[in-house]
């Protein structure tokens, strides 16, 4: 795939089982589909302490596509809060996400998050929910040195 990263934009395009490999297993034989992924996110200060961060994740397969959109507002860079939906198109909104969290020192954040299902799915799911922890390492990936490089004699 590939990512783009700055410190106000992000976006991301992948694709899944690009050459939609086969899996046997036992008596069954799978073909996995091939899918494509796109995501795009913003960094937006509000003023003050307040910064709004919206988000967009597209799947599609190409015979569906699904599509999320999100915002969290963050107070401080410790607290957040905010929705997301889910859904194939305007009429089938399969779902509303809320989520609420907070960083609780410089390694750990925590999070908990409901997500209400709208689709015909409700009438066995009363939706899910989801709590989160987690550990920043502080170590950006890609930064300090190389490892050595081990020469093989042999492809000389």
């Amino acid at each position: 795939g590939l990512y783009y990263y700055s410190e106000r934009f992000e976006a991301g395009l992948a694709v899944r089982n690009l050459s939609e490999p086969t899996v046997d297993l036992d008596a069954i034989s799978l073909q996995l589909k091939r899918a494509f992924f796109f995501n795009a996110g913003g960094h937006f200060d509000l003023g003050g302490s307040l910064s709004l961060h919206p988000a967009l994740l597209i799947r599609s397969d190409l015979a569906q596509t699904q599509t999320d959109v999100a915002a969290i507002f963050r107070y401080n860079d410790n607290i957040f809060g905010g929705a997301s939906f889910r859904g194939y198109n305007s009429d089938n909104i399969d779902a509303v996400a809320f989520i609420a969290g907070f960083r609780l020192n410089e390694n750990i954040t925590l999070a908990y998050a409901y997500d209400l299902t709208l689709s015909t799915l409700n009438q066995v799911s009363n939706g899910s929910h989801e709590v989160m922890i987690n550990y920043n390492l502080n170590q950006r990936l890609g930064t300090g040195r190389p490892p050595k490089v081990i020469y093989n004699p042999r492809t000389l």
